[in-house]
């Protein structure tokens, strides 16, 4: 359970740190399934694959355990795939510094972008919209 004396804010960051990293530990884990099964599979390819199925968590999860409202799938769209870019971005220059390659530079990609996602749902994407319970006790999180 998450502290009650915490600001709402806090309260929210920490329920979305828990749904990022079921959101994330989906990525990772179709990420890595798919280039176990393909290994000649394009490192972009497979993480696309994981993020296509980590959208769904994050939605479904910010609306019903983080801020406890319906959000806009629309923008929700809007700043995962803004996210996946800089995601990508990161893939991209840890590939080119060959620093790192593969699932160790997805693990990265992956675990970077998260503090700015987090803004953005909760001042554009989540903003406004209505109310629904918030499946920690039963009561709306915001009142």
């Amino acid at each position: 359970m998450i502290d009650r004396s915490l600001p709402e804010i806090g309260r929210q960051g920490a329920r979305f740190a828990m749904v990022g990293a079921a959101a994330t530990a989906t990525h990772l884990a179709l990420a890595g399934i798919a280039i176990w099964l393909l290994p000649d599979l394009n490192q972009y390819a497979a993480n696309l694959t994981g993020f296509a199925a980590a959208l769904w968590v994050s939605y479904f999860g910010h609306t019903h355990i983080t801020f406890g409202k319906s959000g806009s799938f629309l923008r929700l769209l809007i700043v995962s795939c803004g996210g996946f870019i800089a995601n990508n971005a990161i893939l991209t220059a840890l590939n080119a510094t060959g620093f790192l390659s593969g699932y160790p530079a997805i693990v990265v990609a992956v675990t970077v972008v998260p503090a700015g996602v987090f803004l953005a749902n909760k001042y554009w994407v989540f903003i406004g919209m209505a109310k629904t319970k918030d499946c920690y006790n039963g009561v709306s999180s915001h009142e």
